[in-house]
């Protein structure tokens, strides 16, 4: 995960047990407040991107990511997507369709899909 921008928000959130998250993982949160991995399942809501993991839990990146784009889904995205949502696919991916909106397209380059990840972003993606 390449970072670009963003800022680490006060809240710490706690990994639900039996859960592993990782630097760059895209997380969910569970009925009990306890984040994980996001599963690619059809009601998931991303809550943002793991920056920091520690023992006492995980907190979120507030801006964008580089991700890599999901060209074996068969609806990879295009710079013509840039503000667009796009959704998460297994591995961390995006893509242009799918069932989790993963955030908003900033960019499409070499590098992969920049996806902007914050409150803002992810509430606009889901219509909020």
């Amino acid at each position: 995960m390449i970072k670009l921008t963003g800022e680490r928000p006060t809240a710490l959130y706690p990994v639900a047990s039996g859960a592993e998250v990782n630097e760059g993982d895209f997380l969910a949160v569970n009925a009990s407040g306890y984040v994980s991995s996001a599963p690619v399942t059809s009601g998931t809501v991303i809550l943002g991107v793991a920056d920091v993991v520690s023992s006492g839990g995980v907190m979120l990146l507030d801006g964008t990511v580089c991700v890599p784009n999901d060209v074996s889904s068969g609806h990879p995205l295009k710079r013509a997507d840039r503000g667009k949502k796009c959704f998460l696919t297994s591995g961390g991916a995006v893509a242009a369709t799918g069932d989790v909106i993963a955030g908003l397209v900033c960019d499409v380059d070499t590098d992969g899909v920049w996806v902007t990840v914050t409150n803002t972003a992810l509430a606009a993606a889901r219509g909020l």
